[in-house]
């Protein structure tokens, strides 16, 4: 074999080394715009449902809380009518 053509097949397998190094390359990039993409939808789908049980948390408690402040001024106005109950109770023994 010549000098020249060993020179050519050495530098032909050298470019066969770099077109495969390139392949790899790619693929590699390739995937990894896939993964930071699945990354990424995967984070916004978590915060979808963070924010929707954020939110149903929150209403339940606004519930409660409005639950409690209704209770809470039905027990004085109970508690109003006992006084003037016991008000009316003390007069009609003082007239009686």
């Amino acid at each position: 074999m010549s000098k020249e053509i060993k020179f050519d097949v050495t530098k032909s397998a050298a470019i066969a080394v770099l077109h495969d190094a390139r392949s790899e390359l790619r693929t590699a990039a390739d995937n990894s715009v896939e993964l930071a993409e699945k990354l990424t939808t995967g984070l916004f789908r978590f915060a979808k449902k963070l924010t929707q049980r954020l939110d149903e948390s929150t209403g339940g408690a606004l519930d409660d809380v409005e639950r409690v402040l209704a209770k809470s001024k039905k027990s004085r106005e109970d508690r109003r009518e006992a006084k003037k109950a016991a008000k009316q109770i003390k007069r009609a023994d003082k007239a009686a």
